[in-house]
């Protein structure tokens, strides 16, 4: 043990990890003393950021809001933000969560990956090239993905300017 364990910070990977280090550490030690600080890396980075961390609904509710924010911007996608109610924005707003975590966490860059993701889904189901022959659902799907950049870039300055972040947010930052 270190002369002076409360200077010490010992990173783990979960909070169970965390308590376990603890007991075994306490366990260990024949007179009563103080132990060294053992927190998970999301706590050590959330310390080192100020971001507060945003649940799962709260986050959903939050880029909904940015995304009927951008819906009103464009006139040309009025009709269909109006169509699109939250219940029905859940399923694709879970992927549009989950793929800006990963890229935080991977420290991507945003835009190259949106288009290489467009690129890739319209390679692989429609010829884009012509968008005057595409049907009703190959334009929605082409609008969600052209979508992703910009909601992408509201969604985390909305976040930064609350003091709130999700788990890759929080790393990147």
């Amino acid at each position: 043990m270190h002369d002076h364990p409360t200077e010490c910070l010992v990173i783990v990977p979960s909070s169970r990890a965390a308590r376990k280090l603890e007991r075994t550490m306490a366990g260990m030690m024949s007179q009563s003393g103080w132990l060294p600080q053992v927190k998970t890396l999301n706590d050590v980075l959330r310390d080192s950021t100020g971001l507060s961390t945003l649940d799962p609904l709260a986050a959903q509710a939050e880029l909904f809001s940015c995304w009927r924010a951008l819906q009103e911007v464009g006139d040309e996608h009025q009709s269909s933000a109006e169509a699109r109610s939250f219940q029905s924005f859940m399923p694709w707003g879970r992927i549009a969560l989950r793929d800006f975590n990963e890229i935080d966490q991977h420290l991507l860059d945003a835009s190259r990956v949106f288009q290489n993701l467009c690129d890739i889904e319209g390679i692989e189901e429609w010829s884009f090239a012509d968008e005057k022959k595409l049907g009703n659902a190959q334009r929605s799907f082409l609008e969600q993905y052209l979508q992703l950049g910009p909601l992408y870039d509201a969604f985390q300055k909305r976040l930064l300017e609350h003091g709130l972040g999700y788990a890759g947010l929080i790393a990147r930052s």
